[in-house]
């Protein structure tokens, strides 16, 4: 691993989301590693936000299930959009790596509270492989 990179994009169009709205789902095709705080992988970074500005901080829970137990999710990170903003910080858990298996199920789900104003998200992130 760490030769070339791995991308995923997540969206919802539907406006304004719902309490602990279901972004995406995505089941892994290599093997890979998220890293520490979802950070750059050669040229390509992890990217994110919306089309409405958040009413407060909103984060979106990233997660991984492996491949055995494909809907038994792991939080391995999560997506902030900033209050009165658009703008993303990213963070796994711990601060560290994360790895997924080839076939492990990658899920982005919106907070258990939506917020009322933040409409439209969508999310790229970036892995090794």
């Amino acid at each position: 691993l760490g030769v070339g990179q791995y991308v995923v994009g997540f969206s919802f169009t539907g406006g304004a989301l719902a309490n602990d709205q279901l972004i995406g789902l995505h089941r892994l095709s290599a093997a890979v590693i998220f890293p520490a705080n979802f950070g750059d992988v050669n040229a390509f970074s992890s990217e994110a936000g919306g089309t409405v500005n958040a009413t407060a901080s909103t984060v979106m829970v990233v997660a991984l299930a492996p491949t055995a137990t494909p809907n038994t999710f792991t939080t391995i990170g999560t997506i902030t959009i900033g209050a009165g903003s658009v703008t993303p910080t990213f963070a796994t858990s711990g601060g560290t790596a994360k790895p997924g298996a080839k076939g492990d199920v990658l899920r982005v789900l919106g907070p258990a509270s939506a917020d009322a104003s933040f409409a439209n998200f969508y999310a790229s992130l970036v892995a090794a492989v």
